[in-house]
């Protein structure tokens, strides 16, 4: 029962076999790095729609197929201008035109996954065939520039970053029946350009309205570890911590997110050793997402 006296809700995924269910997510990053005193901007927009239909079930686990119906981003630095609509080719040299390509390979891709009632994902079951399909070919590209497309390429596709991308519009839940006024917790890990993240949310149910459950949270942030990672032949670590909330209004019946927005604001170090060299770069970021259900 997904409503009690409108003071409490079951607040767990319990989607129905076989429908398909479907989010539309749109974020702002802007980030202020300083290099040698000087101060850098640069901003990136992504979007996406992800379809979700739940297939069967193994007791309180949904065994489901995931698409993403569409996805892209724009970045100002580099400057990129990518998109699963556009067309894409394997480009030694256009790092836009084979990320493209990528996209849309990813875009007919079926990903099966296993959730849990609180909405965070159990498992991949083909997630290597996946992955070898859309990047089939990248390791043939030659030049300067082979190395950072394929791990650009890569990051997109690997299981920590799919898992949050996941998560991130779903692991909003307790999985449990609360009361109106319950606080609960839930950490989701993300990757942002092969940097893991860990997202803590502290939530609390505000009210319910009907079949609508309207929850708020503040969150924190941190790198999931300190190890440092190679883009480009460069050794970055990142060090940067900040604080944020969030709103969502959930679908008590289903447990899925009806519409959400998010903003948070962090600062701190980016760790750079290259080439012989070494520097730290003070940077803060800040962040705004939407997110909306589809029919």
């Amino acid at each position: 029962m997904a409503i009690f006296a409108q003071n409490q809700a079951n607040l767990s995924l319990n989607l129905k076999q076989d429908n398909v269910y479907r989010i539309k997510s749109t974020s702002v990053t802007s980030m202020v790095q300083t290099i040698m005193d000087r101060q850098q901007n640069s901003e990136t927009k992504t979007f996406s729609i992800i379809s979700l239909k739940p297939t069967s079930f193994d007791g309180n686990l949904i065994n489901a197929e995931l698409k993403f119906d569409s996805i892209g981003f724009t970045n100002s630095m580099p400057q990129m201008d990518v998109s699963s609509a556009k067309p894409g080719q394997l480009s030694s040299t256009d790092l836009n035109a084979t990320m493209n390509l990528i996209l849309y390979r990813l875009t007919k891709s079926i990903i099966k996954v296993q959730l849990s009632g609180d909405g965070k994902v159990v498992a991949f079951s083909n997630l290597k065939s996946v992955s070898d399909s859309v990047l089939a070919g990248l390791d043939t590209l030659k030049g300067q520039m082979a190395g950072m497309f394929l791990n650009q390429a890569k990051n997109l596709i690997n299981e920590s970053t799919l898992r949050g991308n996941i998560e991130i519009n779903t692991a909003h839940l307790p999985g449990k029946t609360v009361q109106v006024g319950e606080k609960w917790t839930s950490q989701t890990k993300i990757s942002y350009n092969g940097i893991g993240i860990i997202i803590t949310g502290n939530y609390k149910l505000k009210k319910i309205t009907g079949n609508k459950a309207e929850i708020k949270a503040d969150v924190t942030n941190e790198p999931a570890n300190s190890d440092p990672i190679d883009m480009g032949g460069a050794q970055i670590t990142y060090d940067a911590r900040g604080l944020g909330e969030v709103d969502l209004i959930v679908d008590t019946t289903t447990g899925w997110v009806l519409k959400s927005s998010s903003k948070s604001h962090s600062q701190g170090n980016i760790q750079v050793k290259a080439q012989g060299q070494e520097f730290q770069m003070p940077v803060e970021i800040d962040i705004t997402e939407e997110r909306v259900a589809l029919p």
